[in-house]
């Protein structure tokens, strides 16, 4: 199913109907994953038919009970590091200002002599 064409109710409905099939499939009941996840019986129901009320503790500690938690990486994934940090990281690149004072890249400049204040006229 792509899940952005969809409305969030209906994604929840789809969990809910994934949480049914994996309670069945392990031949459970559904008083028997409640007990054995401490959920309320009435969540596990709430959560099974797509309601949009039952909270991520209660998701986790249901999918613990069901032996599929590691599958939360499937979830949202670690991301790789941009290419910019792995420049920074690497020592190429732009890098992070630390606190230190910032260098010219010219090198020192030369202070022009003081000649006194200007006034209109003055540059002819």
């Amino acid at each position: 199913m792509e899940y952005s064409s969809v409305s969030n109710l209906v994604v929840l409905e789809q969990l809910g109907e994934r949480f049914r099939s994996a309670r069945l499939s392990r031949n459970l009941t559904q008083a028997q994953l409640a007990e054995a996840s401490g959920v309320s019986l009435s969540t596990l129901r709430r959560l099974e038919s797509g309601a949009d009320n039952v909270s991520l503790m209660n998701i986790i500690a249901l999918m613990r009970a069901l032996g599929v938690v590691d599958q939360l990486e499937l979830l949202l994934p670690p991301q790789p590091p941009s290419p910019m940090a792995s420049l920074q990281n690497s020592g190429a690149g732009p890098q992070v200002d630390n606190g230190s004072e910032r260098q010219r890249a010219s090198g020192s400049r030369q202070v022009a002599e003081d000649k006194g204040t200007w006034t209109w006229g003055d540059d002819a």
